[in-house]
């Protein structure tokens, strides 16, 4: 697979090309067009890329580049290390700490670069998996000309290299079916590629100034030490909330699941939109927990663990709000908490009811500036 990108008018023209004539009618499941930005989206969660070229005729190229193949990198990626001061480096410096962006390419007026510390294989792969199959024009030519009805190879490769040198026509795409010419004409005269038209570009960002963030750590490991020092943690002394009608709703909810189960012993995490559960098939209660769990915060906070333990008549409760328990095992399918759950639950802390892992589980434990 070629991994080499073509220069920006050829990128830009070929782009747009492509997105048009699959999507004509505009519904944006390929991306959008809007300026001098065009957003190119392959239909999967992790292969898209964004173009944005400027009014100096530079440019910048970033997004994500997965497959069935993709491993993540051993250490975290300064993609914007060394990127000229018109590069938008406050707007990708948050999607690079999230790592929602693999790659990051910015076009100088003469060549692409890229950070230099940065492996090329790598470099190659990304781009190639997210702007696949604009890279490989041939191929790309032979599968219009079978997706096209009456259309030559001929007609399609003339209207590709219109487009990449800005002197597309009405002729050229008069060869498409009838409702598709007007709409593809449209859109190529927007993204400024119809012949005697100026390159549509937006204004150059401001350039950044002072130091800007970039992780020293990877979420894989801030994750396992937030944890590590969750299960090392102590839990601090507080009251008992008092019964509510939640809390008995509940416990009758866990006797149900011991009369049909004959388990004795129910623990639950719960985080952001579901509640994991110790065993499996008491998956089906979270509801109620993050009802209760509400219910019976204060200023200590909410717990982050809660164990049903059946004793006879009695259901024994247990509430884990500092720490890790250890009645609440880890799995091997990976079940440690969202960190963002984390961080959301102290924001809502008072200073005393802080645990010992508070700072650890903020951003900045994982970011360095530079």
């Amino acid at each position: 697979m070629q991994s080499e990108l073509p220069t920006l008018d050829v990128l830009w023209g070929r782009t747009l090309v492509v997105q048009v004539v699959q999507d004509p009618e505009g519904s944006g499941q390929l991306g959008e067009l809007v300026g001098g930005r065009v957003t190119f989206d392959m239909g999967l969660a992790e292969n898209w890329f964004t173009l944005v070229r400027y009014v100096d005729g530079t440019a910048v190229l970033f997004g994500q580049g997965r497959d069935d193949h993709y491993v993540a990198p051993a250490e975290p990626q300064d993609l914007l290390a060394g990127a000229p001061p018109w590069v938008p480096i406050a707007d990708l410096t948050p999607l690079m700490l999230d790592e929602v962006i693999d790659f990051v390419r910015w076009w100088d007026g003469a060549a692409w670069r890229h950070a230099a510390q940065l492996e090329l294989l790598r470099v190659e792969y990304e781009t190639a998996v997210a702007l696949y199959p604009l890279l490989e024009l041939q191929q790309l030519v032979g599968l219009f000309a079978e997706s096209l009805h009456g259309v030559t190879r001929a007609e399609i490769a003339a209207l590709f290299a219109a487009a990449e040198t800005r002197s597309v026509t009405s002729e050229l795409v008069s060869v498409l079916e009838p409702e598709l010419c007007d709409p593809v004409y449209d859109f190529l005269a927007r993204g400024g590629v119809v012949a005697g038209s100026a390159p549509v570009a937006e204004e150059l960002p401001v350039a950044g100034t002072g130091p800007r963030w970039r992780r020293r750590l990877s979420p894989v490991d801030h994750r396992r030490q937030l944890v590590a020092a969750m299960v090392e943690a102590p839990e601090k002394p507080r009251p008992v909330p008092p019964e509510s009608p939640e809390l008995v709703d509940m416990v009758a909810r866990i006797r149900v699941l011991y009369e049909e189960y004959g388990h004795i012993d129910f623990a639950f995490r719960v985080g952001r939109g579901i509640g994991v559960g110790v065993p499996r098939n008491a998956r089906k209660i979270p509801t109620g927990l993050r009802r209760l769990r509400d219910t019976e915060t204060g200023e200590h906070g909410r717990w982050l663990f809660i164990r049903f333990a059946i004793d006879g008549a009695e259901v024994r409760v247990e509430r884990a709000y500092d720490h890790w328990p250890d009645w609440f095992p880890r799995s091997p399918y990976d079940n440690d908490p969202d960190r963002g759950d984390l961080v959301e639950e102290l924001a809502n802390r008072g200073v005393d009811a802080q645990p010992t892992w508070a700072a650890l589980a903020a951003d900045e434990f994982a970011y360095v500036t530079v």
